[in-house]
C-alpha cells in the first residue's frame, strides 16, 4: 500500500520510507513481548499425567522381548555400528540439525537475491514484488496441511523428503521457464510461488521428527540452532 502510495518506483527515498515505517511497527510487537511470563503457564492436570503414564505402562514392550526385536533389527539391517557409534543415540537429531543448516545456506545464496530478478529480469515494480511475497504464506499452509495428511499414510521423513524434492525441481523449471522465449511473465512467477510452498511447508515434519528423538530436557539446546539457521539467509549471501 506504501509503494502504491509513494508511486510504485524503485527510488532509495521510497525504500527506505517502507524500511522505517516496518521498524516502526515491529515496536509494539517487541513491547507486547515484555509482558510474558512463564508464571502464566496453564498448569497440566495431575490427573491426565496418571492417565499418560498409565497408557505407557500397559503399551510398553517388556524388557526381554524388547532386546530381542532390537536384535531382530540389527540381523535385518546393514551393518551401520561406524555411524552409530560416531553419531551416537542423536544420530537422527543431528542428521535433522544438519540438514535444515545446509539448506539454509543454500537459501540464503538464492532468496535474497530474488527481488533483483523481479526488478531487472521481469520489469515488476515495488507493488507487484510485495505481492509476490504477500502470496506465498497462503500456499504454504496448503501445502503444510497437505503435508500432514500424507505423513499419517506414508511417513514424516518420506513426505519431507518428496516436498523438498519437488521444491527443488520447480527451482530449476523456473529457471528453464524464464530462458524459454515468448513464456509470459505469471507463469513464472507462478512456478516460483509453488516451489516456496513445496520447500518450506516440511518445518513442522522434521522439527517432529526432531523433536521425538530428544529427551524434553535439552529440547530447548535444539531449538537454539535455530539462532544458527537465522544467520544462514545474510551470512551465506555474503559468503
Amino acid at each position: 500500500i506504501m509503494f502504491e502510495i509513494l508511486g510504485d518506483k524503485w527510488t532509495v527515498r521510497d525504500c527506505a520510507v517502507v524500511l522505517a515505517v516496518g521498524q516502526a511497527i515491529c515496536l509494539p510487537a517487541v513491547v507486547l513481548l515484555c509482558f510474558l511470563s512463564d508464571n502464566h503457564i496453564v498448569p497440566h492436570d495431575e490427573e491426565e499425567e496418571e492417565q499418560e503414564r498409565a497408557s505407557d505402562d500397559a503399551n510398553a514392550v517388556p524388557d526381554s522381548d524388547n532386546e530381542a526385536r532390537i536384535e531382530e533389527e540389527d540381523d535385518n539391517e546393514p551393518d551401520v555400528s561406524c555411524c552409530r557409534t560416531i553419531l551416537g543415540r542423536r544420530r537422527v537429531a543431528i542428521l535433522l540439525a544438519l540438514a535444515d543448516v545446509v539448506s539454509g545456506l543454500a537459501s540464503g545464496k538464492s532468496i535474497r537475491y530474488f527481488p533483483i530478478f523481479y526488478a531487472e529480469s521481469l520489469s515488476m515494480g515495488p507493488v507487484l514484488v510485495q505481492v509476490m511475497y504477500i502470496l506465498p504464506p497462503f500456499f504454504i499452509s496448503a501445502c503444510l496441511k497437505s503435508a500432514q495428511y500424507l505423513s499419517t499414510r506414508f511417513g514424516r521423513c518420506r513426505v519431507a523428503v518428496a516436498y523438498k524434492w519437488t521444491g527443488i525441481l520447480l527451482m530449476y523449471t523456473l529457471v528453464a521457464t524464464y530462458l524459454a522465449h515468448g513464456v509470459p511473465r505469471w507463469l513464472v512467477c507462478t512456478v516460483y510461488i509453488l516451489r516456496t510452498a513445496f520447500i518450506y511447508s516440511t518445518g513442522a515434519l522434521t522439527r517432529c521428527v526432531l523433536m521425538d528423538h530428544v529427551p524434553p530436557s535439552v529440547r530447548g539446546r535444539w531449538a537454539a540452532l535455530e539462532s544458527v539457521n537465522m544467520f544462514r539467509w545474510s551470512g551465506s549471501a555474503a559468503l
